[in-house]
């Protein structure tokens, strides 16, 4: 993989969860505390969310967030998971991913998404029927500003008619832009816009390798990047036993798949008509994941077991072509001190097979 050293690297998904009752203050210092274990331990970087106006994930502005981060932590790589593009004015996001590349010391990879939630499109006086136009005009406004120099731009949403160049002038070469990929159609559109796929361990293996082979060839087709960056993101639990870690799976994720429920919910019953998203099958399947019963098929697909099996849920991964790692385990309800048990264990017992960075710290412990 890799990243510009040339090696495997992991990073962790950041955010504003902590146990039930926390105020939002508490949540954010917990978040700032979470990032400082991790450059400790020897994980790359931190990413961060984006979602608005209500309990789940509240980050309104990532940026802002790994900003604060960056000037504690400024060779920490920095990332989003995603920011929901259509949601931006193209020119403001450039100069926001342009200063905090000047903020920090390593990398910034850019996660960019199309987000799912109509309640927020409505919020911000948008249309989520379309955002996929959104999306992409957005997406090319934002490379040719990151690319340097004076540039234009004619689209049906966005415009820059007369010729301007981005200040401050960003460290170009620090900066990495994805796009979030859910399903293989979606693998062509973000390899034709210069995206590579950002994923999520959320299904089955088998469609993470069309995805990727998909993207390859349209890459290919382009000229694109020949050995580019492939992030995934997966939830991380590590226990003694896989059975111990399953146990806690059903007890610490379903309060995550219901936190989902509580912030989709008014979707569901307002935007039956989208055609753009099928509100109705995905309700479902997070309401099917809330019951602990069902949450197996779910916990397969995660870092979830004892260190010897994530180590082979990594290989897994890694055969098809992930060569990125973001783990999380920053999900609603679950407190610091556990947070903090999995990612130091992960640190010691599991990252260093892959990546020289956690190597010294596991000799010292």
């Amino acid at each position: 993989m890799t990243s510009a050293s040339g090696e495997t690297t992991f990073g962790i998904c950041i955010g504003p969860v902590d146990a039930p009752g926390a105020t939002d203050a508490e949540l954010y210092r917990h978040a700032l505390r979470d990032a400082a274990l991790a450059e400790s331990l020897g994980y790359s970087g931190v990413w961060a969310l984006e979602h608005h106006f209500s309990d789940y994930y509240p980050t309104p502005d990532p940026l802002l967030f790994l900003a604060t981060i960056a000037g504690r932590h400024p060779r920490l790589e920095l990332g989003t998971m995603v920011i929901v593009a259509p949601w931006y004015h193209p020119l403001r996001l450039a100069e926001g991913v342009a200063m905090l590349s000047l903020l920090s010391e390593a990398e910034l990879h850019i996660g960019l998404g199309r987000g799912s939630a109509a309640s927020e499109y409505e919020a911000f006086g948008l249309e989520l029927d379309e955002s996929r136009d959104r999306f992409r005009e957005i997406v090319e406004i934002l490379q040719r500003a990151l690319a340097g120099g004076p540039f234009t731009y004619a689209g049906r949403h966005h415009s820059v008619p007369q010729a301007l160049e981005l200040r401050p002038r960003p460290a170009r070469e620090r900066i990495r832009l994805y796009g979030a990929i859910s399903t293989p159609p979606s693998a062509a559109i973000m390899a034709r816009l210069g995206l590579p796929p950002l994923s999520n361990a959320f299904r089955p293996l088998e469609m993470h390798r069309e995805v990727l082979a998909d993207w390859h060839e349209a890459n290919r087709e382009i000229g694109g990047d020949p050995d580019p960056v492939l992030p995934i993101q997966a939830h991380l639990i590590v226990a003694d036993t896989d059975d111990e870690a399953e146990r806690i799976a059903r007890a610490v994720m379903p309060p995550f798949f219901e936190a989902q429920v509580k912030h989709y919910q008014a979707d569901l019953d307002r935007y039956r008509h989208l055609k753009s998203y099928d509100f109705a099958r995905i309700h479902g399947v997070r309401t099917h994941f809330s019951d602990p019963a069902n949450l197996g098929p779910f916990s397969a697909l995660q870092f979830f077991g004892s260190p010897k099996t994530i180590r082979r849920q990594i290989e897994r991964y890694a055969a098809l072509g992930f060569n990125k790692f973001i783990v999380t385990v920053n999900t609603p309800g679950i407190p610091q001190a556990l947070r903090h048990e999995w990612l130091t264990r992960f640190a010691r017992e599991v990252a260093p097979e892959f990546a020289r960075s956690f190597r010294a710290g596991r000799a010292a412990a």
